[in-house]
């Protein structure tokens, strides 16, 4: 991954800053219109729906790093690999 001379450290602190703009979004805009449509979340679904997006997002990540690897030559399919990267 090219981080153009950023130090790794950044990268690690944006998961704070992810989860205070996220957490205001889910509560207020998702969640509430679940509720109003009828499906009310409990914080243990709210848990388990949460761990099951991180699990699809990482098994995303998988697939995407694997073409990316296979692409490795410089073949036209890195690039079309990477705009969904």
């Amino acid at each position: 991954m090219s981080m153009h001379d950023l130090p790794n450290d950044v990268f690690s602190n944006l998961d704070p800053f992810a989860l205070i703009v996220f957490i205001p979004i889910f509560d207020n805009v998702i969640y509430s219109s679940l509720r109003r449509m009828g499906l009310n979340f409990s914080a243990v679904k709210r848990i388990m729906a949460g761990f099951a997006t991180g699990a699809a997002v990482m098994i995303w990540a998988t697939v995407v790093q694997h073409y990316i690897y296979k692409a490795r030559n410089g073949s036209p399919g890195l690039a079309y690999v990477a705009y969904f990267y």
